[in-house]
Parts: C-alpha cells; sequence; structure tokens
C-alpha cells in the first residue's frame, strides 16, 4: 500500500493560504500585492483574492481599503481546537509503564512536536467505552466548528469513527494496513522482511526462531510480521519448519522457561526474531541462564525499539516503528480539515525502519 497524495487534488488557493500563513508566522512577508502574488505562484486574481480571504478570516492579515493588504505579525490565528480521545484504562496504562505506554507516548510525543501545534488548543478527552452512543455522539460533535479529533488507538472506538464520518468531523486514527477510515497505519510487513532479510543475507543466520504471541494468524498487528517471515524465507531459499514458530504468551509465568527449553531442544538455532519487545525480557533471562553468546551463537532482532534495547549490551537490532511521525501526521491532517473541510479518504502508511545494532 502506497500514501495517497492528496495535494495533487487541492485546489491552489488552498497552497497559497498555507504558503503566506508560513511567511507571515515567520515574520518574512511585508505588504501583500495581489499582482506580485499572481505572477509569483501562477494564478489568476480569483485565486489569490479567495487565499487572502481565509487569511483575513483567521486574523493572519488586515486589509486597509485605499492602502492594501497588511500582515498581522504577531498573528496565530484563531487557535484550532485538537482533541484527543482516550479512555481511562488507556490513561491508566500511561501511567504504568510498559510496552503500551511506550507506544502510546510515542505517538503523543509527536502530536506534542508536530511543529505548528502552539497555534492550536490541545486537550485530551476521556470516554467510557460502556457510554451510550448517544453520550458519545454528543460529547464529539458538541466540540466546535473549529475542532478536530484524534484517536492514538482505534479498537473499541470503531462507533466513535463513524459518528465522525457520518457528521463530518475532523478525524484521524492510527489503525493496521487497509481500514476503511480516516488512519495512519505501518508497514510492518515491509519492516519484518527487512529484519529477516538482513538475519539471511548478512548474518548469515539459517534457523531462525520466530517468536509472537499466540494466534499470530488472527492478529492484524503481527500477522504481517509472520507473513513477512515467511515470504523471506521462501525467496532465500529457506524452509519454513513450523518448529521455528514459538508462539507464547510474554506476560504467563511460565513463558521465560518455555523459551529455554525450546532454545535447548533445538541447538541449530543461530538467530532469534520477536515479534514483540515484549519478549525481550524472556529473551535476557534466557540467554543468560543459557550461556548463549550474542551475536556469535545466536543474533537477535527485537520489534519496536524502547530505549532499553539500545542500552543493552550488546545493543539490539531492531525494527523501529515511526511512532512519533504517526502522531505528527494525525495532528497535521486533524488541521488540514479545520482549514480546509473534512475529508475521509486519507489511508496513509508510513515504512518502518530496520536499526542495525551489535545483535546481529
Amino acid at each position: 500500500m502506497t500514501r495517497k497524495r492528496a495535494s495533487t487534488r487541492d485546489p491552489k488557493y488552498k497552497h497559497v493560504f498555507s504558503v503566506l500563513k508560513r511567511r507571515i508566522q515567520n515574520s518574512k512577508l511585508g505588504k501583500l500585492s495581489e499582482a506580485v502574488l499572481m505572477e509569483e505562484f501562477g494564478v489568476g486574481r480569483n485565486t489569490v483574492l479567495k487565499a487572502l480571504d481565509m487569511l483575513e478570516a483567521d486574523g493572519f492579515v488586515r486589509r486597509v481599503k485605499g492602502s492594501g493588504t497588511f500582515p498581522v505579525r504577531d498573528a496565530m490565528g484563531e487557535l484550532k481546537s485538537v482533541n484527543i480521545l482516550l479512555t481511562d484504562a488507556q490513561l491508566a496504562g500511561l501511567r504504568d509503564g510498559g510496552l503500551l505506554s511506550f507506544l502510546m507516548f510515542s505517538r503523543l510525543h509527536g502530536i506534542f512536536m508536530w511543529p505548528q501545534i502552539g497555534q492550536c488548543f490541545v486537550k485530551i478527552i476521556f470516554v467510557r467505552l460502556e457510554e451510550p452512543l448517544a453520550t458519545k455522539k454528543e460529547k464529539i460533535l458538541s466540540l466546535g466548528p473549529k475542532s478536530g479529533l484524534i484517536i492514538p488507538a482505534y479498537r473499541g472506538f470503531e462507533d466513535i469513527i463513524e459518528i465522525c464520518r457520518q457528521g463530518r468531523f475532523p478525524y484521524m486514527t492510527s489503525a493496521p494496513p487497509g481500514m476503511d477510515f480516516n488512519s495512519v497505519a505501518l508497514n510492518h510487513y515491509g519492516g519484518a522482511k527487512k529484519a529477516i532479510d538482513h538475519l539471511v543475507k548478512h548474518s548469515h543466520r539459517r534457523h531462525i526462531l520466530f517468536l509472537a504471541h499466540p494466534g499470530v494468524q488472527g492478529s492484524l498487528w503481527i500477522q504481517p510480521r509472520y507473513e513477512a517471515y515467511v515470504a523471506a524465507l521462501a525467496e532465500n531459499g529457506l524452509p519454513l519448519r513450523e518448529a521455528l514458530v514459538c508462539e507464547l504468551d510474554a506476560d504467563h509465568p511460565s513463558a521465560a522457561e518455555r523459551l529455554k527449553q525450546t532454545l535447548a531442544s533445538d541447538p541449530r538455532v543461530d538467530a532469534i526474531f520477536a515479534s514483540s519487545s515484549r519478549f525481550f525480557p524472556l529473551i535476557v533471562e534466557a540467554v543468560k541462564d543459557l550461556g548463549i553468546r550474542v551475536p556469535a551463537d545466536k543474533a537477535i532482532v527485537v520489534y519496536d525499539d524502547p530505549p532499553e534495547l539500545s542500552r543493552h549490551s550488546p545493543a539490539i537490532t531492531a525494527v523501529r516503528t515511526p511512532l512519533d511521525k504517526m502522531g505528527e501526521v494525525m495532528v497535521e491532517k486533524v488541521v488540514e480539515m479545520i482549514d480546509f473541510g473534512f475529508r475521509d479518504d486519507y489511508r496513509i502508511l508510513l515504512e518502518d525502519e530496520l536499526v542495525i545494532r551489535g545483535s546481529s
């Protein structure tokens, strides 16, 4: 899947508006001349006038009859309301730490690091998933005309997404690829494929253990990683051995022991690919207790890249998901809809990055 190029279908006045607004914010614009703008952007007078109308409406320019159009240098425009939707359970998860906290904090960090976030009023809205639909609808659609909604994790919010779509209310969410609503997705297939190709072609590994949670082939998030594992093995002339697909509940008390038994039972295993960083503590324990040398005996690659992977010795090769970028894109598109009108065709795919370190 590729990211849709929406800008080619946008009217020219939107581009003129965006460029001029950015110049005003950076104090790089003096008195505006319609003739000069027409020549610079290669557009007609009506296009320039429409862009100037929008700038005036947002407080970025002041028109003085008989004198011309002037930038308002201290203008921030009318603040747009960006609302982040969370449940009480998600808030508790943020406090508890761990992988889910890391994933959510990374998205939120991206939202607050977006360069234009200072022009927005940002607040967090809490909902209970069991609330009546009418209550949710009233809460969302009463946010006002210059408002938008960011849903950092789509699951459980499908009814709210539909409320936004029916009410033409600007919204963006993160979701797996292939969803039929405004979303930013991550190319987990591509990221996992890079990891397995690296292990085979550059680390010369032939017996790669795939670690996953139970029900891997029913998971919208993990299944693409498994499919990439299978495809990469086939493309490199290696057989798929079911014994090397290890499904473990990382939170179960016996998980570490089961992993050690799996590794001890097949000394040919020369690499471990963990489809989630939740397995990392189990891998560390198993490697230590079995006296495994990394990467001499076994290479290790872990999905997601929480800070402890780079601090480990040796540092762990990881597939880094661009979660900060996901947050940034979500808020950027919500603000774009607030400025230019509702859209329901954003299907954006971001590429995962392979970060090669000493463990492979």
